[in-house]
Order: structure tokens, then sequence, then C-alpha cells
């Protein structure tokens, strides 16, 4: 299958996530292509698609909000498996918090969606980020599990091969 992948991240760590998910689908024998969401035009030429988003804020970063503004009837009529990145740890804002997400996912209807955690570098940040990283009481550090991230991967494979 040829898959379309487009993922929203501000410092890169989501698009790992989203490189990893891709690394298992491509290795399953589909055929995966990334796209930026600034790049997105149409579902046209894909049997399915994975939106990944980096939380910033509490909402998705505003490229993804904006592609499913302008898309969301054509993500909704393709297989859609939907993921977002931004927790960090036990500290800061939980999993489960995302501004909006219950009717967002209610409006895109995905096969399958995860949360997962993300990861923030000091470095990385500009003043005003890292003053809304103490302001959530959140560590810096990376919160990643890329075991969990295969493990949706192989479930998105098993999900695609019974749609074929």
């Amino acid at each position: 299958m040829r898959i379309l992948m487009v993922v929203g991240s501000r410092h890169g760590s989501t698009r790992e996530i989203g490189e990893v998910i891709g690394e298992v689908l491509a290795a399953a024998g589909h055929e995966v292509v990334e796209r930026d969401p600034d790049d997105f035009t149409s579902t046209s030429g894909f049997d399915a698609m994975i939106l990944g988003a980096a939380i910033y804020y509490g909402r998705w970063v505003p490229a993804v909000r904006e592609l499913v503004e302008r898309h969301a009837g054509s993500l909704a009529a393709i297989p859609l498996f939907v993921f977002w990145s931004g927790p960090l740890g036990t500290k800061g804002v939980p999993r489960g918090s995302v501004e909006g997400m219950d009717e967002l996912l209610e409006r895109l209807r995905p096969l399958s969606f995860r949360e997962f955690d993300g990861r923030v570098e000091r470095g990385e940040l500009g003043m005003r980020e890292r003053a809304v990283v103490a302001l959530v009481g959140a560590d810096y550090g990376d919160y990643r599990d890329f075991d969990e991230v295969r493990a949706w991967a192989d479930e998105i494979v098993e999900e695609l091969s019974r749609a074929r």
C-alpha cells in the first residue's frame, strides 16, 4: 500500500516518532511518502494516511490544526491513523489533556490513534517555551518509548493487512 505520512513537529521529536512508524511500515512492504503539513494538498493517490502532531501549549501545532480545518472531509474518507506527542513523563501536563482532542477525533474518525510521551531539551527552546515548561512543572528530558511506538506501528500494519 502507498501510505502518506504527515507530521507536524516543532523541534523534531515528533517527526522522529513518525520516522520510526514509517520504518516499521516500510519493513512490512508498504511505500511511505513523507510530507510536511504545509505541503499537504490531497490524499489522492494514497491508500492510507498517518497524521502526527506535536503538542504545544495544550494543542496540536498550528500547521496540523490548519491542515485538519482545510481537509477534514478528505482525511475522514481515507484509512487514517493519528498520533500526537507532548506529555513529559509523570510531571507537567498529563496524558489525555489535549484541548479539543475528543471533538477532533470524532471529526476525523481515525481507525486508530495514540498519544506518546515527548521530548523537551532546554537548549532547543526559546525563553517563552522554557517559561511554559517551568509553569507546568515538567522536567527536561526524552520520555519517548520507541518500543511503544513500534508496537503501535505493528498494529497499523495488521489493520492495513485486513483492509487489503
